[in-house]
């Protein structure tokens, strides 16, 4: 018997990776990790649309290519380190504040 809606979600969020995984052949750290991307690139934009910037005034303040910030914020790249620090100072706020947009707390089996 399930007791909370913790254990509710675990248990369906597990099979709902299992499944993925067998119809995909990723792995669920490949899901799981485009997924953050896609959350990212979401939670950047956010922060600059919030700042009323454009992805030009963003490039400028940040030193970052607009082609790049596009591409992180559609999900589509792996930034590195060093880009995320430029977004973070560009955007004005701190690494923690850039990347605290998403906590898991799923145990797969």
């Amino acid at each position: 018997m399930i007791k909370s809606k913790d254990e509710k979600f675990t248990k369906v969020f597990g099979a709902y990776f299992r499944k993925l995984r067998e119809e995909s052949g990723y792995t669920t750290r490949d899901i799981l990790g485009n997924h953050v991307l896609n959350l990212l690139g979401c939670h950047i934009m956010t922060l600059r649309k919030e700042r009323s910037l454009t992805l030009v005034q963003l490039a400028i303040r940040s030193k970052v290519d607009p082609c790049d910030i596009s591409e992180i914020e559609r999900g589509e790249t792996n930034s590195v380190f060093a880009t995320l620090f430029k977004l973070s100072i560009g955007l004005d706020v701190t690494m923690a504040e850039l990347i605290r947009f998403y906590t898991l707390r799923v145990h797969l089996k």
